[in-house]
């Protein structure tokens, strides 16, 4: 039975009766904790399970859809998930956290339906804007059950056995995605998830127990509603829909200097403005509390998660085309080919969970991770048609133990500077930053390898139409002699290299974010508030 105390602002406020309140807090134990623990695992393998799984269906998707819309299937998901995790932390910190959770699964649930029964490419698109307005209710939804199953010094171990599911997930998922494909139906990527929501809906009802603390009535439904800051997120998706949009077509579809690049970065920087003068001027009602935010956790932690993510992402985004171009893999022999990369965060994302809790510091495991992942993706960069299968595997665990190692970092260090409401917030800006960071940073490795692909294919294969060469996407068209194969292959491994160099710098800027967080301890009686 889970015994909750009442979360408010005035806790924060007051150090000495927040300390009461917790060790007051009885957990639940035994089969009740365990089936909550499962909730959360299914939750965050549904997060990762949705945003990685088409990767592999996609060719045969297009053989529905065409082919004009697949860059949005990835990017609308992104968008929605990183814009809204500001609002439900903000909802989470409000309202019922068990009607939250079971609200946004039964959405997720929605979305996943319509992506496996669309019909065409625009139901498919809305069925995608669904589940990723769904993921950011989901994954606040996830770290809600572990703050109020376990207490701060456990939550390390419990958050890191959550990461490391959703990051194993999300790195099998176009595996398992090729494999429905060709023995099923892409569709069957989305109808296999449902199962998984039935069950962690059920356990959600009968085993959490979050009633006392918060209700709901019409006075409190309305000051809900009143401190929810819609006008902010309707400034915010909007900006960073242009700003995707504009990297998306910045040297690709229009040169950088086009106006159709230059009014989107104009127009953003514009919003982007206004929605932080917003905000300001909104104080404890707004999406993202100037409070919360002026804190160094927060700030640098915010840096940190996005460089990482980022850097992980184009990684993960790109290694699947480099297995099928360079090396001549199949595409489910490319989904094998990039687990190291899960190999590494499995082991290094609880380790970090685990080692946190024992020693009560996070920070030195951010340090860590920023300096193992420089280097790491530094020598994927030396990549080439050439490198031995061994190469490519070591490369791979390097930076997925380096990424992982400090992945959770600043989701403790969020909770350790805040109540346990103010923690729902500032969790939700860490979010939005592993989600927003690897959206910014794969568009933009995707118009540095478009752009360099162009000049290398122009360079070493000056005889061959490379109009007709990009023509067939992201393979190797057949008919080539070994010479023309040999050449066009290089100018591939040359362009995905210096793609690779985005994921170097940012691998760098993690440094600046693991040397600014506050160093706090999570062991003894829990540190003061502001």
């Amino acid at each position: 039975m889970v015994s909750q105390p009442p979360v408010s602002s005035d806790l924060s406020a007051t150090p000495g009766l927040e300390d009461e309140e917790v060790q007051q807090k009885i957990y639940p134990s035994g089969l009740k904790f365990a089936a909550i623990m499962v909730a959360v695992c299914l939750s965050f393998t549904l997060v990762g399970l949705d945003s990685n799984i088409i990767a592999t269906a996609v060719p045969a998707m297009t053989r529905y859809f065409g082919v004009n819309d697949i860059a949005w299937y990835n990017s609308i998901y992104r968008l929605m998930s990183g814009s809204f995790q500001l609002m439900f932390g903000k909802l989470y910190a409000m309202l019922p956290e068990k009607i939250l959770i079971l609200t946004s699964l039964s959405i997720f649930a929605a979305g996943t339906l319509v992506c496996a029964l669309a019909p065409s490419s625009p139901v498919f698109i809305l069925g995608r804007a669904i589940t990723g307005l769904a993921t950011a209710a989901v994954i606040s939804g996830a770290f809600a059950m572990v703050i109020h199953i376990t207490p701060l010094r456990k939550r390390p171990t419990y958050a890191g056995i959550g990461a490391a599911t959703e990051a194993v997930a999300s790195l099998t998922a176009p595996l398992f995605g090729g494999l429905l494909t060709d023995r099923l139906s892409w569709r069957w990527c989305f109808f296999i998830q449902l199962p998984l929501i039935v069950v962690a809906f059920c356990i959600v009802i009968f085993f959490l127990d979050l009633s006392a603390g918060k209700s709901i009535g019409d006075e409190n439904l309305i000051s809900v509603l009143r401190k929810l800051d819609v006008l902010g997120t309707a400034i915010f998706v909007p900006a960073f829909t242009l700003l995707l949009l504009a990297l998306q077509w910045g040297g690709n579809k229009y040169n950088w200097s086009d106006w159709r690049v230059i009014l989107p970065l104009c127009i953003f920087a514009a919003l982007f403005t206004v929605f932080v003068w917003h905000q300001s001027r909104l104080g404890e009602h707004a999406t993202v509390p100037f409070r919360i935010l002026r804190r160094r956790s927060v700030l640098f932690g915010f840096l940190f998660s996005s460089c990482n993510n980022g850097s992980l992402s184009v990684i993960e985004y790109y290694m699947p085309t480099y297995f099928q171009t360079v090396k001549g893999l199949s595409a489910s022999m490319s989904g094998v080919m990039v687990l190291p990369t899960a190999a590494g965060l499995v082991v290094s994302v609880p380790l970090a969970g685990y080692l946190t809790t024992l020693i009560g510091y996070y920070s030195p495991f951010m340090l860590v991770n920023s300096i193992m992942t420089p280097p790491a993706t530094g020598l994927l960069t030396t990549l080439n048609a050439g490198s031995n299968i061994w190469t490519y595997m070591f490369y791979q665990t390097l930076l997925g133990f380096g990424t992982g190692i400090g992945f959770q970092g600043p989701q403790v260090a969020v909770q350790a500077t805040f109540s346990d409401s103010d923690s729902q917030i500032g969790i939700a800006i860490i979010q939005l930053a592993q989600a927003i960071g690897p959206a910014i940073c794969v568009a933009a490795s995707q118009t540095i390898f478009t752009s360099k692909l162009h000049s290398y294919l122009a360079q070493f294969a000056s005889k061959l139409d490379v109009a007709e060469l990009t023509s067939h996407g992201l393979t190797i068209p057949e008919g080539l002699s070994p010479w023309e194969h040999t050449v066009v292959v290089s100018a591939y491994s040359h362009a995905l290299n210096n793609s690779f160099y985005l994921p170097v710098a940012l691998s760098c800027v993690t440094l600046i974010g693991a040397l600014g967080v506050e160093w706090k301890s999570l062991k003894g009686t829990r540190v003061q508030k502001e």
